[in-house]
This record gives C-alpha cells, sequence and structure tokens, in this order.
C-alpha cells in the first residue's frame, strides 16, 4: 500500500485483538492512531527515516489485547481500527 498523503483508515468487522505491521521509507513524521472498542485510543507518533542508514527505512507497530483478554475479567477490549 502505497500512501502519498493523508492518512488510510483500517476499520475491522470483528473482534480483533492483534495487529502488525511495518511501515517503509517514510521521508516525514507521521502518527499511527490505535482506537479501542472502550472508546478509547493511543497515537504512536514517529519521526521521518532518513536515507543515510539503509538498514533503519523502517518502523515496527504492533498492538496485543491477546495477553490481557487472557483474563476472563478483560474480555471487553479490543482494536477497532487504526489509522
Amino acid at each position: 500500500l502505497g500512501i502519498r498523503s493523508g492518512t488510510y483508515l483500517f476499520e475491522f468487522t470483528e473482534d480483533v485483538y492483534e495487529v502488525g505491521f511495518m511501515i517503509g521509507a517514510v521521508n516525514n513524521a507521521y502518527s499511527v492512531t490505535w482506537n479501542y472498542s472502550d472508546s478509547t485510543s493511543k497515537t504512536e507518533s514517529k519521526s521521518g527515516q532518513s536515507t543515510s542508514n539503509f538498514d533503519n527505512m523502517y518502523d515496527d507497530f504492533s498492538k496485543s489485547f491477546a495477553t490481557y483478554n487472557a483474563d476472563a475479567e478483560h474480555t471487553d477490549k479490543f482494536i477497532t481500527s487504526f489509522s
């Protein structure tokens, strides 16, 4: 998926407890916002990547509630979308 500008929204129609992906070759600062079923969200901000070090021209993202939801008291929180 190549995005030149703007924001792409990934929405889920089922309860999703784990997401992982890699973003590479981003020239400008950017952020990823996670949205949760309990109406909260979290934003992770990243700096642009530099061509001075090709081995580090990517960022890994992952979010998991699998361990959190292993406890019967915590089965209510999951990822509804991210952008």
